[in-house]
């Protein structure tokens, strides 16, 4: 994938054409103005397309949406951006207003993914999609085309690279800089332009005149390099910590919102990937252990609509690792055990997506004699099945003389055999 960080890139490239924006709205030409801008977002796509989409593939346009979750942690979050540009002679209202029509027909009428989520900016959706294709364990390359520094912690993973559109260079940690430095440093120095301070300041301090940080020395960051916030002196400095690494760290990406919002998430990962629809629901640990199912949906290029992966499919999934090779738990079953995860969630919930799993052909169905629908889930091997039907104990087996003799009947009557499910149904011998 091609992340674009649609602001940054957008604004770098306009940056480049400044004067003449300035006097074409100036000059009262706004369609000269509108042309300008047009061009610049246009062109600039078109060109990291053609340079990075044959190694990297598709092109997703990541956009920052309003009213960011940041400032319910730090209030003065990026507070000072808008008085700095009321002084600059750069028209960024029609910019901005510019920049949102353009998005929005990218996303109407463009080959290209275009991704905006509700509270979230652009480094939470680039920073998100880096993580899961990293957790679903396919490291398709991923470029990131951003003169964002803070994307260096990306490159923590082997698959993810950064390209600046202003310096025209890719970037890179420095010499001798691991990952977990960098975003050590970032997290004790803060970030100015973004109006985070120091580990060692309050939150107000860029709106206090006369007052200045206080400097933080190779030695400081040295101890936190080593001891990371066990660094912390005071109970203050541990809050302030907290506040920035909430900031800056891309890894923490409160639930509330990375919870509410994964779906759409994976939505676009998956029609990136195979055009197919993945929502991912429940918690953000239950997520994981959907892996098995998401890599069979990758492997045999099913194209799904709207699969939910919720608890459900979390129990599933662990059913015969806890429960022995028999289980094969009716709803009911299922029910129960995934109220131990969520007790929010209804029988009629856990019907409807086992129903869907069912039709997706994720899930097994089985309608043994005499009993409730049974299910088990991402069946890799062909097995029969021995039912006991005093004690509904249900065994799994292979027997190859079965398997020569139905292909024998098939074979027999003309036909190729393609499949087969076998039930055989008993009364355990007395000894």
């Amino acid at each position: 994938m091609i992340l674009i960080d649609y602001s940054q890139v957008a604004i770098s490239n306009i940056m480049g054409f400044r004067n003449d924006l300035i006097q074409a709205e100036m000059s009262g030409d706004s369609k000269g103005a509108e042309d300008i801008i047009r061009h610049c977002i246009l062109s600039s796509l078109k060109m990291y397309k053609k340079r990075f989409g044959k190694d990297y593939g598709d092109l997703v346009v990541c956009c920052d949406s309003y009213n960011y979750w940041r400032k319910d942690y730090h209030p003065f979050y990026k507070s000072k951006r808008a008085g700095s540009r009321e002084e600059d002679d750069m028209p960024w209202d029609v910019l901005f207003t510019i920049m949102n029509q353009i998005r929005e027909e990218l996303k109407e009428h463009s080959p290209y993914k275009v991704m905006r989520i509700d509270r979230c900016e652009a480094d939470d959706v680039i920073g998100a999609l880096c993580n899961h294709t990293d957790t679903f364990g396919n490291n398709e390359p991923v470029m990131i085309v951003s003169s964002d520094k803070d994307f260096k912690q990306l490159q923590k993973y082997n698959h993810v690279k950064q390209f600046s559109p202003m310096q025209k260079k890719f970037v890179t940690l420095d010499k001798g800089e691991t990952v977990k430095e960098f975003t050590t440093m970032h997290i004790v120095k803060g970030d100015t332009g973004d109006g985070v301070p120091n580990i060692f300041s309050p939150d107000d301090i860029f709106h206090q005149d006369g007052v200045r940080q206080k400097p933080v020395t190779k030695k400081i960051l040295e101890e936190f390099y080593a001891l990371g916030k066990a660094a912390c002196r005071t109970e203050q400095e541990m809050e302030r910590w907290d506040r920035n690494e909430r900031c800056i760290s891309l890894s923490h990406i409160p639930e509330e919102y990375e919870n509410a919002d994964m779906s759409k998430l994976h939505r676009w990962l998956s029609k990136i990937k195979q055009n197919c629809t993945v929502m991912l629901c429940g918690g953000s640990d239950s997520a994981g252990i959907t892996l098995r199912a998401l890599e069979k949906l990758y492997k045999d290029e099913v194209k799904i609509e709207n699969v939910y992966f919720m608890p459900e499919i979390e129990v599933l999934s662990e059913s015969k690792e806890v429960y022995g090779e028999s289980d094969h738990p009716d709803v009911d079953e299922l029910y129960q055990r995934v109220s131990k995860l969520d007790s929010k969630i209804s029988i009629a919930t856990v019907y409807r997506t086992v129903k869907l799993f069912e039709e997706s052909g994720i899930l097994t169905k089985h309608d043994f004699k005499g009993g409730k629908a049974r299910y088990e889930t991402l069946v890799e091997s062909h097995h029969d099945h021995l039912i006991d039907i005093k004690s509904g104990e249900i065994i799994e087996f292979v027997d190859e003389e079965i398997e020569k003799l139905q292909k024998k009947v098939a074979e027999k009557y003309g036909y190729n055999l393609v499949d087969h499910k076998l039930e055989l149904y008993g009364i355990k011998k007395k000894k």
